[in-house]
């Protein structure tokens, strides 16, 4: 039941998102599904309040986990495993609810840094990206103007 909910996200929401950022840039999937972790750790840094010394070299190890293969290897694949998502799913849905609760923008800021993430997870499970499609002709009248143009 997860598994096959989890496939419908994937081909509803996140094919379609990744497909058009990687038609928009010009870069493999892999490339923006790192990009897309790596802004999900800008976010991170950005958002979160409370520093201690212990927080912050956490957060520093991960940010350098996160960024270094984001420029020496942006175009090897990696893996992402179900469990996983779903666990981001459940940080989603439960931003999702503190931010109706609490009508806080704060949380639901932090909801969409976790929809970064979740683009990033989802980038393994799409088979390949399809090729861009050709513009369509433009209308007759579109051709007038262009050739009135000329």
């Amino acid at each position: 039941m997860i598994s096959r909910l989890d496939g419908w996200l994937a081909r509803t929401i996140f094919w379609p998102i990744i497909i058009v950022l990687c038609h928009a840039t010009g870069r493999s999937r892999w490339l923006v599904g790192r990009a897309c972790r790596f802004a999900w750790m800008c976010g991170f840094v950005l958002l979160f309040t409370g520093w201690t010394w212990v927080d912050a070299v956490m957060v520093s190890f991960i940010a350098i986990v996160v960024t270094v293969p984001l420029g020496l290897i942006p175009n090897m694949p990696y893996e992402a495993s179900g469990p996983f998502r779903f666990m981001w799913w459940a940080i989603y849905a439960t931003g999702c609810v503190l931010s109706v609760i609490l009508t806080s923008p704060l949380v639901l800021t932090q909801s969409f840094n976790i929809m970064l993430r979740l683009v990033h997870e989802y980038v393994p499970t799409l088979p390949e990206v399809p090729p861009r499609r050709p513009r369509r002709e433009s209308s007759a009248r579109g051709r007038e103007l262009v050739e009135a143009i000329r």
